[in-house]
């Protein structure tokens, strides 16, 4: 089978949770002998926007193209026809059977829709946050507090864009015609797969599917505590207030523990550190096995 699979970024220019999900599932693709290509995007502002390069990464075949600009309008956040147009000459050279989408920010929306209703091809989503929904992606508003639902009026007044009421409910209704055009989405959590059933998708278009990550790299290491250990705790991610950083800083003030904190982060981290608390930088994911030990 020829399977494309489509995602905003991947390694080894991205390494978080959606590109590492993509990059091991794509590799345990190959291992069943399927026929698997990646569509990306990349950020090279030494090149002209819109630059395809085409490589193989680590027995990959990967396209890349290049989109380095982040000062988006609020339209940019959703559509780029010239992202469409490059995916379209893709699909022309692949012919895949199955087109396997993943997070579509910083590449364009349109690619669902070209997919879908102009090759008629059948479409798999794995959704990796609320972003179909919620064009902050976390359902978290502008005080920092769980949103319990997106409506336009709630939407403007959180948008880190420039917009408008209208604007939004256009969008809206937009993207909740592309969620309709999807074949099957793929929840990797509970909570997700109800969230997107209770915005009205049929319970048997989405299935629970936990993430699979390849753990072959890492190595068991036995370790004996006692009452008077001190434990080291680790945070492994993108450093982002919505991950609960300050939370965790404050809370290792009272605990006999120590917390490693992997990840990129500049100079605000100063005002996370404490005796305990260590930021070790940022990680490649094939090195994991050296950061757990």
């Amino acid at each position: 089978m020829n399977i494309l699979k489509v995602i905003h970024g991947f390694p080894p220019d991205y390494m978080a949770g959606s590109e590492i999900y993509s990059y091991y599932l794509v590799k345990a693709l190959l291992k069943l002998q399927e026929n698997v290509t990646v569509f990306t995007s990349v950020e090279n502002e030494f090149d002209n926007e819109y630059t395809i390069y085409n490589e193989i990464y680590n027995g990959i075949n990967v396209q890349r193209i290049n989109k380095f600009r982040r000062d988006y309008s609020y339209q940019d956040k959703f559509y780029d026809i010239n992202i469409d147009a490059a995916f379209r000459i893709y699909l022309n050279q692949m012919r895949p059977d199955v087109v396997h989408f993943g997070h579509l920010s910083h590449l364009s929306t349109g690619l669902l829709q070209v997919a879908a209703q102009e090759y008629n091809l059948p479409t798999v989503f794995t959704i990796h946050d609320f972003w179909l929904f919620c064009v902050k992606g976390q359902l978290i508003n502008q005080h920092g507090k769980r949103c319990n639902g997106c409506s336009s009026e709630k939407c403007h007044l959180c948008s880190p864009y420039q917009t408008t009421v209208k604007e939004i409910q256009r969008t809206l209704k937009y993207m909740r015609g592309l969620v309709d055009l999807v074949d099957l989405f793929l929840a990797p959590s509970h909570t997700l797969r109800n969230f997107f059933i209770q915005q009205g998708v049929p319970e048997n278009k989405v299935i629970y599917s936990k993430y699979g990550f390849d753990k072959s790299n890492i190595t068991f290491k036995n370790k004996q505590y006692t009452k008077e250990t001190k434990i080291n705790f680790a945070f492994m991610g993108r450093i982002i207030p919505n991950k609960g950083i300050k939370i965790l800083s404050e809370t290792f003030q009272n605990i006999n523990a120590t917390l490693s904190i992997y990840g990129n982060i500049g100079s605000q981290k100063r005002f996370l550190e404490k005796k305990n608390i260590h930021f070790k930088g940022g990680y490649d994911n094939h090195n994991i096995n050296q950061v757990l030990h």
